[in-house]
């Protein structure tokens, strides 16, 4: 270890016992860790640079070095080696920079590219940048030196030195994100990775084990209140968050009954060491999980589709399965059609031709439909779209004979209903005089 690194541990160490005995509710400080060094996972990136300056970025675009003028005193070549994160609280990849241990004239500036995913179940103010020293220690950059940019998605930091470097989150809730079936349930936890010691931000800060991987989980008060949408505890229509078997974590329970994209903000009250309470906050998607068995009746008495001269008893039936997808929208799954049947009318009485129905018809034959989940509500709308057909007949008289042929014609057909207004799982409906429904729900 540098003598300078090594001054700054014993600071470190001093602020961090002094505080860990300032409050019986401070967490135990971990001990500073020896973590190995990051394996290669990808090709390096090399290119020389000058004592004019200029820029090196990354083979995945995520780090961009920029050199400014008069840092390198003779044209050398810079690499840039993806490697395996071992940062307490490393989220992404980390990156060698070699040469290793090459120091600058003038401050290199490191940017790290971040996006919105990245930052998801952290707390903005605790993501900073951290670098591996040759006694695999790993240090956060001092807190005056680090640019945060989340609008333009990065963070920055200058150094005079090369050696493992990567982006680190300080508190976060993990997983950041879910995505749940009504009923089931999330551990989730308030992680801590914040650097330990002193609180100069002009000093760097030696990072130890996060929270969840230490030996020892913090203590009681640490997590001051978990909720769902702001509600502590939640509550049935949003989901519960009950306390889990450590301090820091706690299990989400989906709501029982949910339809189409629920979305839930699932936060954690946690207190820093400085007194300050922040909101971590993790975003799960609940999806609904029934499937439905929906029938349809169609009965008209006096129909004139099988033919124009004359009125038709017609009935008809189509069925369809809606289920959820992965999405956690509704998908049409299966549709079974069923021959129209039909009873021929007669001519009217004194009419003196004879009437031959020639082609039977078909109300409809469904073949695809859609499912539209009025958002903000428990209200589904089917919809079936497929053909009919005019059924063909022929009139005749004395010796003329007049066919009338079939016609085919778009058919469609639609029923909307509340999975609330479901009765023992079972519904049904006579959305007009014509088409009745019967819905089931299928666990």
């Amino acid at each position: 270890m540098s003598k300078t690194h090594a001054g700054v541990l014993l600071v470190v160490l001093a602020a961090g016992c002094a505080e860990s005995g300032a409050n019986d509710d401070s967490p135990v400080e971990p001990e500073p860790m020896v973590l190995p060094s990051g394996v290669p996972t990808g090709p390096q990136t090399s290119a020389t640079v000058g004592p004019e300056g200029g820029t090196v970025e990354s083979a995945d675009g995520l780090l961009t070095l920029t050199f400014p003028k008069g840092a390198l005193a003779q044209p050398t070549t810079i690499g840039i080696q993806p490697i395996t994160n071992t940062a307490p609280g490393g989220i992404a990849g980390a990156y060698r920079l070699t040469p290793s241990g090459t120091t600058f004239a003038n401050p290199v500036q490191l940017t790290f590219a971040i996006d919105a995913a990245d930052q998801q179940g952290a707390v903005a103010e605790t993501i900073t940048i951290g670098f591996q020293d040759d006694d695999h220690y790993w240090w956060a950059v001092p807190e005056a030196d680090v640019q945060r940019e989340f609008d333009a998605g990065t963070i920055s930091v200058s150094t005079t030195h090369f050696s493992d470097w990567s982006w680190l989150v300080g508190l976060q809730l993990r997983p950041p994100s879910a995505t749940l079936r009504q009923g089931e349930s999330l551990m989730l936890t308030a992680v801590d990775c914040q650097m330990h010691g002193g609180d100069d931000d002009n000093l760097p800060q030696l990072l130890a084990l996060c929270s969840i991987d230490q030996e020892n989980p913090p203590l009681p008060g640490i997590v001051q209140e978990w909720a769902v949408d702001g509600i502590p505890g939640g509550s049935e229509a949003v989901g519960t968050i009950t306390a889990g078997d450590r301090p820091d974590q706690a299990i989400y329970t989906a709501p029982d009954f949910a339809v189409g994209l629920e979305r839930h903000a699932v936060s954690a009250k946690r207190r820093l060491r400085s007194g300050e309470v922040v909101l971590l906050v993790a975003n799960v998607t609940v999806t609904g999980a029934f499937t439905f068995e929906i029938s349809g009746f169609f009965s008209d008495p006096q129909s004139t589709q099988a033919c124009s001269l004359v009125a038709s008893a017609v009935n008809d039936r189509v069925d369809v399965t809606i289920a959820p997808n992965d999405r956690g929208d509704y998908n049409v799954e299966e549709i079974t059609n069923t021959t129209t049947t039909f009873t021929l009318g007669s001519l009217p009485p004194g009419d003196p031709g004879t009437f031959k129905l020639d082609t039977p018809p078909e109300h409809i034959t469904a073949t695809n439909g859609s499912v539209v989940h009025v958002q903000g509500s428990d209200a589904l709308a089917v919809s079936l779209f497929g053909s009919g057909l005019l059924g063909g007949c022929t009139y005749s008289f004395d010796d003329v004979s007049i066919p009338i042929n079939a016609m085919p014609t778009e058919s469609s057909t639609s029923v909307g209903f509340k999975i609330s207004d479901l009765v023992d799982g079972s519904l049904v409906l006579a959305e007009d005089a014509k088409w009745s429904w019967t819905i089931t729900m299928i666990e």
